[in-house]
């Protein structure tokens, strides 16, 4: 027995609704990646010395897990380079 297309509809709204709320999550961890880098880039500036390679460190891995976290969006989007 084949389902109506009205009993189909309350799964593919909440299929959407997931999508878009995994989208806004991203949308946020990414918001607050962009957000870390700033604040450490500043901090980068006013720091004395002795805190600086601390502050570098920092903002090399929150940088280098923006970049992850832009190519594992772009290769869900169906945007991912092929190597």
């Amino acid at each position: 027995i084949a389902e109506k297309p009205a009993e189909q509809a309350p799964a593919a709204e909440e299929i959407m609704f997931d999508k878009a709320e995994q989208a806004q999550q991203k949308e946020n961890e990414k918001n607050d990646l962009l957000e870390n880098i700033k604040q450490l880039e500043k901090e980068l500036k006013e720091e004395s010395n002795p805190k600086k390679n601390n502050i570098k460190e920092a903002l090399e891995k929150a940088r280098e897990r923006l970049k992850a976290f832009e190519q594992m969006a772009g290769e869900a989007n169906g945007n991912g380079d092929a190597h």
